[in-house]
């Protein structure tokens, strides 16, 4: 029965019991209004406002009481009504369920607690807000495409249950370690956590057997894990401006290979088992502390670009060298007469390689 028929019916009765003793109809009529009340809660979500949002348990729980919240979730939340297409908060909880791509980019968000019924979306970009707490988006299980740089996150383990999430932007934040949960995100294909506080890279990166690219330049990284090894299908790797010393052997079996990053660290050598990355298309080593180029490296038969540092290195291989694809940019410039106007703004010049 609804409200108003509710409300009809003891307004029928009152007129009904009109030889009834007043005390009676007066008590009878208490007892009425007490249970239109409580019919009340459960016919209408949220009907009461209430500025406690832990008691909000649906989208039309923040719709209907968006006026108490702080400025920055009521535009979120007219955002996803606007998204939505629907202004009618008793409707808005069915609606927001045929979301699929929602973004909200530099808003200054924080709260992003509404998210959490948007359970079909399946790509979200919340570049540039102020979050923190990833928590809300846990129940987002339909997400493959989550983008969340420049935003004041260090944890994202609230994450692990994505797991079919493909591409994950966490650049610029101040996360300081990689949760071993990340392991769980099976899907992945690309995670970009450049520009954060990052010191070590986990066992659980291993498990990632489907990542293509991964960018974790500009942290504070001092070693490449032999797990490193097991990312077969890796085509891009980026480490460089940590404070790495060493390359591992196992970047050799990395056969897929294309680009690789390694430079404005501390390493000292390469290995050998560089050559054997067939599908190398660009390598860079600059400012490094290297000073020999192994002979190995002139078996890339695809390397297209090569990054070093001019006044470390002695020789270049004769091999190396007669790579026909090959361009090796030196650091810094030899002198001015160097640069050329073929030379794009900002880039060094080619050094002839040819014998």
């Amino acid at each position: 029965m609804s409200i108003w028929n509710f409300h009809q019916m003891l307004k029928k009765l009152r007129g009904l019991l009109s030889f009834v003793p007043s005390k009676i109809v007066q008590i009878f009529l208490t007892f009425g209004i007490t249970l239109l009340a409580t019919i009340a809660v459960y016919d209408v979500s949220a009907t009461v406002v209430s500025k406690d949002t832990r008691n909000y348990i649906t989208f039309t729980d923040w719709c209907l009481n968006k006026e108490s919240l702080q400025p920055d979730t009521k535009a979120l939340v007219n955002h996803i009504l606007n998204i939505s297409g629907i202004s009618d908060c008793n409707q808005a909880s069915q609606k927001v369920l045929e979301i699929k791509h929602f973004k909200a980019g530099g808003g200054n968000i924080s709260d992003i607690k509404p998210l959490k019924f948007l359970t079909q979306l399946e790509a979200l970009s919340l570049s540039a807000n102020i979050i923190s707490d990833l928590t809300p988006l846990g129940s987002l299980n339909n997400l493959t495409l989550l983008a969340l740089d420049n935003n004041q996150i260090s944890d994202f383990s609230p994450l692990q249950s994505l797991t079919n999430l493909e591409w994950l932007d966490l650049k610029n934040n101040k996360i300081n370690s990689i949760p071993d949960a990340l392991g769980q995100l099976s899907n992945l294909r690309g995670l970009d956590l450049r520009n954060n506080q990052i010191t070590s890279i986990p066992e659980a990166l291993g498990q990632l057997s489907n990542l293509e690219f991964l960018d974790l330049r500009n942290n504070q990284i001092t070693s490449i894990p032999e797990v490193i090894g097991q990312l077969s299908n890796l085509t891009v790797l980026n480490l460089s401006y940590n404070q790495i010393t060493s390359i591992p052997e196992v970047l050799g079996q990395l056969f897929n290979l294309e680009w690789l990053w390694l430079d404005s660290n501390q390493i000292t050598s390469i290995p050998d088992a560089l050559g054997k990355l067939s599908n190398l298309r660009g390598l860079s080593l600059s400012k490094n502390q290297i000073t020999k180029i192994p002979e190995a490296l002139g078996q890339l038969s695809n390397l297209e670009w090569f990054t070093l540092e001019r006044d470390q290195i002695g020789k270049i291989p004769e091999a190396l060298r007669q790579l026909p694809k090959l361009k090796i940019y030196e650091f810094p410039y030899p002198n001015s007469e160097d640069v050329n106007s073929e030379n794009p703004k900002g880039s060094r010049p080619a050094v002839d390689v040819s014998p």
